[in-house]
């Protein structure tokens, strides 16, 4: 490696790719995220291993990611700032169209996250 080359990334913009590499798969992840740092529970009785969601990516900006959860289909809105882990769980939102007993439920999901995924794949396609 010469002197000028650089594998480093800002924190931003690998944490922004990866999220491109799965809305443009429609892959459902799980989102960890946490509140504090604090390794004991808060004054109200709040676990700092944090909260989970799961749904499929809806949109990113510089301080937050959107996410459409499976279970009931809202937007929610997760500051980055406390997102300490997203972790692809293998399902992927076409399929779901085939093994879901609830086709009203896949349809909103896909209502709510087909524009980042198109979003994200055109973005691939224009950096190839």
């Amino acid at each position: 490696m010469d002197g000028r080359t650089s594998i480093a990334q800002p924190d931003y913009q690998m944490f922004e790719r990866n999220i491109a590499h799965l809305a443009r798969r429609a892959k459902e992840v799980r989102v960890r995220i946490v509140d504090s740092i604090s390794p004991s529970r808060d004054a109200d009785g709040r676990d700092p291993d944090g909260r989970l969601y799961t749904g499929f990516l809806a949109g990113i900006d510089e301080g937050y990611l959107q996410l459409c959860r499976t279970d009931n289909q809202c937007l929610v809105l997760i500051d980055r700032d406390f997102i300490v882990e997203v972790e692809a769980t293998g399902r992927v939102l076409w399929r779901l169209q085939a093994e879901s007993e609830d086709p009203v439920a896949v349809k909103h999901l896909i209502e709510q996250c087909e524009h980042f995924i198109r979003a994200t794949r055109a973005a691939c396609h224009a950096d190839a």
